[in-house]
């Protein structure tokens, strides 16, 4: 019984957290020694490269999990977190981008959990993979486990939902994304109400598995959202960044003969910075901006 499993015995989703649904962003965490540097990404394509190994973007690990469970080559984000592990630059995409049809046919699937740390790297010092309680405790168990509780792209809204209050016409569209009308049911159920402890705390409901129970990093329990297509940068409607990136950015303009063009792009994208001289706790400091984001009414 996968995380998903209590979500078909509810009978409606809360305004509360449908509110949360709908406008909790897509964050990508970029930047970090040995991939693609970020400036020359956004001044070049443009682009998120997916985890293509053409690209030198994402790490054996990640294509690894993908063949196991039968993922194309995908661009990764989490549901409202940020993670500084993977880079000192996070962007987050507002949720609606998604809603059209352009975008909506980037979208591969979700999970409720990190589908990285499931699986064990095979590397010295890598970090344990999540535990679990599966029987047997085999890497088969662990891939039919992700298996189950990968929610596809394609419209399907649940037939006793009624329209909310809270809801326009148009804003029902976001049912057309699976996932997010299977994250506003799993936080009624798996947060009962303390909403934003998807944030500052953990599930408070147990699952079967106890992949909720039993571990305490946060990727656990965070969502991960797959596109199977390179994502515009320039179509992030906030970022932050470290102080180091910061730098980076000031002598890289300096050192760099930019065009005209190129440095209006930068300039604009500069606007959207939470703060552009950086700051310590940037994936923080964004995970905050999307909280915001999601208490407006």
């Amino acid at each position: 019984m996968p995380p998903l499993t209590p979500l078909k015995s509810k009978e409606n989703a809360s305004d509360d957290a449908k509110r949360i649904a709908m406008r909790i962003p897509l964050i990508h965490v970029t930047h970090r020694e040995g991939r693609p540097d970020f400036l020359e990404l956004l001044l070049g394509n443009g682009v998120i490269p997916t985890s293509d190994g053409q690209y030198n973007y994402c790490g054996d690990h990640t294509r690894h999990v993908e063949e196991l469970l039968g993922f194309p080559p995908c661009v990764y984000f989490y549901a409202g977190r940020a993670d500084p592990r993977y880079g000192s630059v996070a962007l987050a995409f507002e949720g609606k981008v998604q809603y059209n049809n352009q975008i909506e046919e980037k979208f591969h699937s979700a999970t409720p959990f990190d589908t990285g740390g499931i699986f064990q790297q095979d590397f010295e010092g890598a970090p344990e993979a999540f535990r679990l309680n599966l029987e047997p405790e085999t890497q088969e168990a662990r891939i039919e486990f992700c298996r189950k509780s990968v929610i596809p792209s394609g419209f399907e809204r649940p037939a006793n939902d009624s329209a909310s209050s809270i809801l326009s016409y148009e804003e029902h569209n976001f049912w057309g994304s699976r996932w997010r009308m299977a994250f506003a049911y799993w936080l009624d159920c798996y947060f009962e109400g303390n909403f934003f402890s998807y944030w500052t705390g953990k599930p408070t409901r147990p699952d079967l598995e106890g992949l909720y129970v039993l571990n305490e990093k946060w990727n656990a329990w965070t969502w991960e959202i797959r596109m199977t297509e390179s994502y515009k940068i320039e179509t992030a409607v906030r970022w932050s960044c470290s102080m180091e990136f910061a730098n980076h950015w000031r002598d890289y303009l300096m050192v760099e003969g930019l065009e005209p063009e190129q440095s209006r792009r930068l300039e604009l994208f500069l606007q959207r910075c939470e703060m552009p001289f950086g700051m310590e706790n940037y994936c923080q400091r964004l995970e905050q901006w999307g909280q915001i984001q999601c208490r407006q009414s």
